[in-house]
């Protein structure tokens, strides 16, 4: 993106030593993960569309009941 160590320490709010650790691969960004995905146009697990919404607990449970019996299935077949 053509940024320098200070642009970018100034962006996220931490000092240009921070950056090199960073850059250098001495440290990573745990607590600034957030910020850097989305300067950096990075989606984040907020941004992600939950993809159980708009099913229902009964729904779900059915499902996961279905998968678990057919599972035990499969595992308790004999072999050929």
């Amino acid at each position: 993106m053509g940024w320098t160590q200070a642009d970018l320490a100034a962006a996220v709010g931490v000092g240009m030593r921070t950056v090199g650790n960073w850059e250098r691969g001495d440290t990573v960004p745990k607590n600034r993960m957030a910020k850097l995905q989305h300067l950096f146009g990075i989606p984040t697990s907020e941004d992600l569309p939950d993809p159980l919404r708009g099913y229902s607990e009964l729904a779900l449970l059915s499902e996961l009941s279905r998968r678990a019996i057919e599972r035990e299935r499969v595992t308790e077949a004999p072999s050929s």
